[in-house]
């Protein structure tokens, strides 16, 4: 590799290392919220709902997705 490509990648690369700390570190385990369909039963079908960026697991409630999945009837448990 020339020096002149690795010249030209320099910006990239920094931009790269300046986003990635930029993030906070990874809780392990991630912290979730369970809502089932009914109170001690599991049902066959599980919807998970993942947080973007920035986003918590209780956003999802406060925004009204539990609240429509259980307007929709699905027979489903949740986990966010």
């Amino acid at each position: 590799m020339s020096i002149g490509i690795i010249i030209k990648r320099i910006p990239v690369l920094f931009t790269l290392i300046v986003l990635i700390s930029c993030s906070p570190p990874a809780r392990i385990p991630l912290d979730t919220i369970t809502y089932p369909y009914k109170k001690g039963s599991r049902q066959e079908c599980l919807i998970v709902f993942l947080p973007g960026r920035g986003s918590r697991a209780a956003d999802f409630s406060r925004e009204g997705f539990i609240e429509r999945v259980r307007q929709a009837g699905l027979p489903a448990d949740m986990l966010v």
